[in-house]
């Protein structure tokens, strides 16, 4: 449930580029593994798009690295 709690916070972006940082992984590659633009990734971490359903996979693929 933690994936759901931090997708739906105001500070999601913030976690996010924590966890980035904590396992090396960079935005655009975040990007490349998700299919989408590295623009789209930096909309989303930075608040100006919701996209509620991308913050769940970006979520799950910085999981899936931290292991």
């Amino acid at each position: 449930m933690q994936i759901l709690i931090i997708s739906e916070s105001k500070n999601f972006g913030i976690e996010v580029k924590k966890r980035l940082l904590d396992i090396g992984m960079k935005q655009a590659e975040l990007a490349k593994k998700m299919g989408v633009s590295e623009s789209y990734i930096s909309e989303i971490l930075s608040g100006k798009r919701e996209a509620f359903d991308a913050r769940k996979k970006i979520l799950s693929v910085v999981e899936e690295n931290m292991k």
